[in-house]
């Protein structure tokens, strides 16, 4: 397991809210990872730490929204930014 270790009890409570809520991912675009722990020499530890939520009503009002990390130096957490209208092609090596 990469990271600190995780509250399982925690995680499962937040993914059940998800649920009953019916809310859904937004994926993102961009580089996957929005965080890093600035270590080098095979120490190293990057995230996905943060997710983009939504409805279903939502995402059907904004067909053409997206989710973009954005970079930002002097940070070890990229933010996240929604476009409600993404116009920008996406290269394919952009979520590895």
């Amino acid at each position: 397991m990469w990271g600190v270790s995780r509250n399982w009890a925690a995680m499962a409570q937040l993914r059940e809210a998800v649920d009953e809520c019916g809310l859904i991912d937004m994926g993102s675009r961009g580089y996957k990872f929005i965080w890093a722990n600035r270590q080098s020499h095979g120490n190293l530890i990057q995230e996905r730490l943060d997710r983009m939520l939504c409805s279903m009503d939502w995402r059907l009002m904004f067909p053409d929204a997206c989710v973009i990390h954005s970079d930002h130096e002097g940070s070890d957490h990229k933010p996240m930014l929604v476009d409600n209208i993404c116009k920008w092609m996406i290269n394919e090596d952009d979520n590895k």
